[in-house]
């Protein structure tokens, strides 16, 4: 037996029950392929480093559980099969391990309020990406126009040598 780790990203607009519902379903898959799930940690609602599916943000999920191949080709199936699941990942952590070893569960139930506090927290996200979007807007409108002004200060004085230069041809 070996000891895998799952994170599962869910997509922003899958509410909490659900996310909590496929974590579980997760564990019964692991079970039912002969593994034994050890824990499970619910890490909320989480900005994503670039765009998924067109969602900025998810609902992280860390499954960790001792099983073999079979245990995580079915877990991956069923990850992939489900459409809130945006993401996955599966590593393996250690060759060996003795089941009898493995203790009771150690799993994290998910507070309610760590949904809570990740919807602050993604209050405040939004509103930091607003800002940093006007203010790269705003540089972005004065650099062009920066770089508007001379060209057409040269292009008058260009115009303005082009008659100087007609005057004295007279």
């Amino acid at each position: 037996m070996r000891r895998y780790e799952t994170v599962f990203i869910a997509a922003d607009q899958t509410p909490d029950d659900q996310v909590r519902e496929i974590a579980e379903r997760s564990r019964a898959v692991v079970e039912r392929t002969g593994g034994k799930p050890i824990r499970t940690d619910f890490w909320g609602r989480r900005t994503l480093s670039y765009e998924i599916q067109k969602s900025r943000r998810g609902n992280y999920v860390l499954l960790v559980y001792a099983g073999g191949g079979e245990s995580v080709a079915e877990l991956e199936r069923t990850l992939q099969i489900n459409e809130s699941i945006i993401r996955f990942h599966t590593i393996k952590v250690e060759d060996q391990v003795n089941p009898e070893a493995i203790g009771p569960e150690e799993s994290k139930p998910a507070p309610a309020d760590i949904f809570a506090e990740s919807a602050e927290r993604g209050d405040r996200d939004r509103d930091r990406d607003r800002d940093r979007d006007r203010d790269r807007d705003r540089d972005r409108d004065r650099d062009r126009d920066r770089d508007r002004a001379p060209r057409e200060e040269e292009e008058g004085e260009e115009e303005s040598e082009e008659s100087a230069d007609e005057g004295k041809g007279e």
